[in-house]
């Protein structure tokens, strides 16, 4: 099975949405403060473009949450279709048959 790349994109924008929402902050305010336009964090959050890891430092340290949360839906996903489909999960979460 391999890995869907729009599938990441489209949950680290889901979960970068949430975490912003949680925390009361405007896409407005967030770039802002992240330096990140307004257009491509809306594009994150819509799954339509993929942040590069700068951007995701940088978005990570302006809703004081560790990088990872973003993409923790995504491993949960990744675990329970890997338990599902009687596969295991290599390093780098690609998986394996």
């Amino acid at each position: 099975m391999r890995v869907k790349h729009g599938d990441v994109d489209v949950q680290v924008g889901q979960a970068m949405q949430s975490r912003r929402v949680e925390r009361g902050l405007s896409v407005q305010y967030l770039s802002q403060i992240s330096k990140i336009s307004e257009g491509r964090l809306a594009r994150f959050e819509q799954g339509s473009a993929r942040a590069r890891v700068v951007e995701l430092a940088k978005i990570a340290d302006c809703l004081a949450v560790p990088i990872g949360v973003f993409f923790q839906d995504w491993l949960k996903e990744g675990c329970a279709k890997s338990i599902q489909n009687r596969k295991t999960i290599a390093c780098g979460g690609k998986f394996d048959s």
